[in-house]
């Protein structure tokens, strides 16, 4: 396994080969990788915050396998209109499947608090054509400040299939469903 913890330089992810993305490969493989602590760094100003994609990790046309991976702790700062989360998977070629991994106490911060909420975002954030599996896992106890998505699974596009997964818990700033999204 690897531990990712502390990651944090302005305006790029951890996990990131380019502007945060784990771009275009054949398939990315984890297995028993911890992300703890990552994304936004509390003592900087906003203006050095990352915005935008997954605190963890953005997967861009690559499909992933996470298998006993571990994301704690983690922060991502939306602003309006972009998109973001902890994990977020975006038109991959291939099926994405998440096993026996855990999301808990990761947060989704609003940059701009007057805004009308359109920020797409979610703890695992689901922007794909292709199917997600997430088997034997749990997101909870999460937090989104946003108003229209999940603070636990979103979904923008694709499908996603949960199975033996616990979602529970999860807490948004209100009017959305807490634990499960389907735009």
């Amino acid at each position: 396994g690897l531990l990712v913890a502390l990651g944090y330089v302005a305006d790029v992810n951890v996990l990131y080969c380019r502007d945060g993305v784990i771009p275009e490969l054949n398939r990315a493989t984890m297995e028993n990788c911890k992300f703890y602590l990552n994304g936004i760094n509390f003592a900087s100003t906003y203006k050095s915050i990352r915005t935008g994609s997954g605190a963890a990790f953005f997967a861009y046309k690559s499909p992933v396998t996470a298998i006993g991976c571990d994301f704690r702790a983690n922060s991502q700062l939306v602003g309006f209109g972009d998109s973001g989360g902890i994990c977020e998977v975006y038109t991959s070629d291939a099926i994405s499947v998440f096993t026996n991994c855990l999301w808990m106490g990761n947060r989704v911060v609003r940059e701009y608090q007057g805004s009308n909420g359109d920020s797409t975002s979610g703890i695992v954030l689901v922007r794909d054509s292709q199917p997600i599996d997430i088997v034997n896992s749990t997101i909870a106890y999460n937090i989104s400040a946003t108003k229209k998505w999940s603070a636990g699974l979103s979904v923008s596009a694709g499908n996603v299939n949960v199975k033996n997964t616990i979602i529970w818990g999860n807490k948004t700033a209100g009017g959305s469903t807490p634990d499960v999204y389907k735009a």
